[in-house]
């Protein structure tokens, strides 16, 4: 199977506690989704859920703190449900 880019979807912002976004119904089961999140201010990790019942979570993958910015990097395997539905970070 080759890798290929399938769709990006963000969010830029300045929300205060929690934001969303929306994933590409594009999406078929088993592509592998990657979350990148700069948590700005902050030194903890977010907390990173979605809607999709296909049981698969969100993974940590990569932490960054630097000062008082922290980056992180998720990842998940998508489902049969995974399409079309919403990330909240």
């Amino acid at each position: 199977m080759a890798i290929a880019h399938r769709v990006t979807s963000s969010n830029a912002g300045n929300p205060t506690t929690e934001f969303t976004i929306g994933l590409a119904v594009s999406i078929v089961t088993d592509d592998i989704l990657i979350l990148s999140v700069s948590n700005a201010g902050s030194d903890i990790d977010p907390f990173v859920s979605d809607d999709d019942t296909g049981g698969n979570a969100w993974a940590l993958l990569l932490s960054q703190v630097n000062g008082s910015e922290n980056g992180t990097v998720w990842w998940k395997r998508a489902t049969s449900g995974t399409a079309g539905k919403t990330i909240t970070v």
